[in-house]
């Protein structure tokens, strides 16, 4: 049919037609693409090759069936089927190309047939439910093949796979103890640290995998003294007794972190301004922590201890509540050390970071509570937030992003003035009044968006927002303040509601002014 699209019944043939009965587009024996959104998919009999992409980003599928007379997968075929929990490959298989199964975050176990020589790069990559991988022929490994699958446990392998070019072929998969081969020995890791360790009795291609599961960490003694990669998720080997100083330093991309049985101490600054990380697990619960080890880690509300209970630090207490473990406690207080607290009012923020997460629960942020922080770029304040206090932020001098959270309903005179780098301005909807002088000063101001309940604009409140250009002012506006925007020399354009105070907008070069 000379490669023409033809709809057919299933059938064995091999021919051009493709079979869109079952959402399959098959072609000359190749399977080029799947339009179904059916949970569960047979290839029909005669088809030879699932084509590159074929699956891809197929996210309803769960099971797959393929027929006997599959021979090669190729690239990104079944990539991004996230749903995908059984496929059984068939014995005549010999290929499956690079990203064949990347992303497919439910897939817990696979048997790969003998007749399959090599894998191509990450294959594997980002499985995070892969738990069991049988290979018994496989005698080469591409790039990243299975990197960061981390509940990986049991893997068969032959003897005779290439260890000489394994990287990153387990980096990451810290979970992995049992390694058996497929001439019926195997070897059970107590950790990857003392295996690949001088003097350690593991066979050879278990060392391999060792060095290189423990590849995104710099190991000395036991101790990790560096982790050099970003993830979101990270678990560490069994073996690791210590965490060294900054190790995770300043790794913003860190949701959780999973820590060993085996680990006795956590270092200085070791998670600091980790701003992401939100749950920690123990395995054990001698650890000793140091002073700074978590500090500024001001999202994180999630300590799982070793005997399974959880705690939740959502609170503004020090945790010395009675029950309470004393771990949680000290991880607690220093999540809050930067700040000084009275009830639900943040007093003042102590600390040097560039980016600062508030805690949830303040309800206040004081009076001068940041005022003169010349190392904050960013804020994030939690929804809990009501009231801004006078000169809240005034002198920050390279502050550029803060967002207001819809709750706040009051920010204090002066309370961003001389913020030179203050970028955007978006006022809550709750907000009714800007006080006098709240962004006086803040040059690079170019974006504010009103509050459309907004009545009253204090004076000097833009005063000198140079680069201000266009601004609409709610129609519920009935006071603007004398000089509210003298010297935003960039104004062009604004509709100005009636009665407007002395001078409210000049000099401003404006060029066009719309009264209702």
């Amino acid at each position: 049919m000379n490669g023409t699209d033809t709809n057919i019944p299933n059938s064995s043939s091999t021919g051009s037609e493709p079979n869109n009965n079952d959402g399959l587009v098959i072609k000359n024996g190749i399977l080029e693409q799947c339009v179904t959104r059916n949970r569960s998919v047979a290839v029909p009999s005669g088809v030879h090759t699932i084509g590159k992409g074929a699956f891809k980003g197929c996210t309803s599928l769960e099971q797959i069936l393929l027929p006997d007379t599959v021979t090669v997968i190729s690239d990104d075929a079944f990539k991004g089927c996230r749903k995908l929990t059984e496929i059984t490959l068939p014995d005549r298989l010999d290929t499956i190309g690079s990203y064949a199964f990347h992303r497919c975050h439910s897939l817990t176990a696979i048997t790969i047939p003998g007749s399959v020589k090599a894998l191509g790069n990450c294959v594997f990559l980002y499985c995070d439910s892969l738990e069991t991988v049988n290979m018994p022929g496989v005698q080469s490994l591409g790039l990243q093949t299975f990197l960061n699958d981390v509940r990986l446990r049991r893997i068969l392998i032959s003897p005779e796979l290439d260890i000489q070019h394994i990287c990153d072929c387990f980096t990451g998969c810290s979970g992995l103890l049992d390694i058996a081969f497929s001439d019926g020995t195997s070897y059970h890791m107590a950790n990857a640290v003392a295996a690949m360790a001088p003097g350690s009795d593991a066979p050879e291609a278990v060392r391999a995998i060792a060095a290189d599961i423990c590849r995104m960490m710099e190991i000395q003694d036991g101790v990790i003294t560096r982790f050099l990669t970003n993830l979101k998720h990270v678990e560490l080997a069994e073996g690791i007794t210590a965490i060294g100083k900054s190790c995770f330093f300043d790794k913003k991309g860190i949701i959780s972190v999973r820590l060993p049985a085996s680990l006795t101490e956590i270092g200085s600054r070791a998670f600091r301004n980790c701003i992401n990380l939100e749950r920690v697990e123990f395995a054990s619960d001698r650890v000793a922590i140091h002073k700074d080890a978590f500090k500024n880690c001001s999202t994180l509300h999630t300590i799982r201890l070793a005997d399974g209970s959880e705690y939740e630090l959502t609170g503004l207490s020090s945790q010395d509540e009675t029950g309470v473990p004393s771990i949680v406690g000290e991880i607690h207080a220093q999540v809050l050390g930067n700040f000084s607290i009275s009830g639900t009012t943040l007093l003042r923020y102590r600390g040097s970071e560039e980016r600062v997460v508030v805690p949830d629960g303040i309800t206040v942020i004081g009076e001068r509570a940041f005022a003169g922080n010349e190392a904050i770029d960013r804020v994030i304040l939690p929804d809990s937030v009501e009231m801004i206090g006078e000169e809240a932020f005034a002198d920050c001098l390279v502050l550029q992003t803060i967002q207001f959270p819809e709750r706040v309903r009051h920010i204090g005179k002066s309370a961003f003035e001389n913020c030179v780098k203050l970028i955007r301005a978006i006022l809550p909807d709750s907000l009714i009044s800007i006080c006098p002088s709240v962004f006086n000063r803040c040059r690079v101001l170019n974006e504010v968006r009103f509050s459309a309940r907004l009545e009253e604009i204090g004076e000097l409140a833009f005063y000198g927002c140079e680069k201000l250009k266009d601004i609409v002012l709610p129609e519920t506006v009935t006071v603007l303040g004398d000089m509210a925007f003298y010297r935003c020399l960039s104004l062009r354009d604004i509709v100005l509601p009636l009665p407007a105070g002395y001078r409210a907008a000049s000099p401003c070069g404006i060029s066009c002014c719309r009264l209702p």
